[in-house]
């Protein structure tokens, strides 16, 4: 894992699968420096990451998905580059934690 120095934490308001009424909040964090990445490429990251974050109110509270991601890092490539996160349930966020570029 890479010291990246900054972290930033981006608010994405969800549905609440259970209360249709209510939004709850989930945070996507970064642990890693989006400032030396070119706008357009770091626009889409942040906009892939809130899809996700978005997507996975959508999966039930007794689906086997969330016994698999107590320890699970998953990974997207996005405008060339790998993100890599995990979903931490209990704190409702997901964690950027790696960030690099792709080889051509």
């Amino acid at each position: 894992m890479h010291d990246f120095g900054q972290v930033a934490t981006v608010p994405v308001a969800l549905r609440n699968i259970h209360d249709q009424s209510s939004a709850v909040a989930y945070m996507v964090n970064y642990s890693v420096d989006l400032e030396t990445i070119p706008d357009q490429a770091r626009q889409e990251i942040r906009r892939t990451m809130q899809q996700i974050s978005e997507a996975v109110t959508t999966v039930p509270a007794a689906s086997p998905f969330w016994s698999s991601m107590k320890e699970s890092l998953l990974q997207i490539d996005v405008e060339g580059r790998r993100v890599v996160y995990r979903i931490d349930v209990a704190r409702q966020q997901i964690a950027v934690i790696e960030l690099h570029q792709l080889r051509k």
